[in-house]
């Protein structure tokens, strides 16, 4: 009797250890999901307060640049989006010359945008809105990213 009721308590022990090992384990995976994300999460679009990055995974708008990603060109700033796989005109208004709190290093700037298709956006352009193809929430372009 006292030989199955060791057993039997080895099994509960061997069971909530098993637990708390995967309890554990999905909430460091899951807090690396959302930190992910973090560093976009406080970035507003220049000029209206509204927020410049929005989702996560496929449906995410926003994109970390290396340094061979952003060109100035006549004056004007060209960033090359992997994501969509196409060169993306920037309006200057909604460019802002600084690095993003928590970004790795090396990090050129970021660029939060979507195809105008996906964004519901129309095919006008503007001065704000130069790209045809592509409407840019925001830009940051850390300070000698260009």
């Amino acid at each position: 009797m006292i030989k199955s009721l060791i057993t039997w308590a080895g099994v509960i022990i061997a069971g909530l250890l098993l637990f708390l090992l995967a309890y554990t384990l999905a909430a460091v995976v899951g807090a690396g999901r959302a930190l992910a994300h973090d560093i976009y999460s406080e970035l507003r679009q220049p000029g209206t307060g509204f927020k410049c990055c929005g989702g996560v995974g496929p449906d995410a708008d926003c994109e970390a640049l290396d340094f061979s990603q952003i060109s100035e060109r006549n004056g004007s700033f060209v960033i090359d989006s992997k994501r969509w796989g196409r060169p993306v005109l920037l309006g200057t208004g909604r460019i802002v010359f600084s690095g993003v709190p928590g970004e790795k290093p090396g990090t050129a700037g970021h660029w939060c945008g979507k195809p105008r298709t996906m964004a519901g956006y129309g095919w006008q352009t503007s001065d704000d809105q130069p790209d045809p193809t592509v409407w840019t929430f925001c830009a940051y372009i850390a300070p000698g990213g260009v």
